[in-house]
């Protein structure tokens, strides 16, 4: 699991979620992603 901007003062993790899911392959994961981008 991946949280962002849980304190609202903490933008960085929403970008690298966002990053993050552009860079996944959905046809090479087994399992499940899940985040939250505040």
């Amino acid at each position: 699991m991946l949280t962002a901007a849980i304190h609202g003062d903490e933008l960085n993790g929403v970008g690298i979620i966002h990053r993050l899911f552009a860079g996944l392959d959905a046809k090479t994961m087994a399992g499940a992603v899940v985040a939250i981008p505040g």
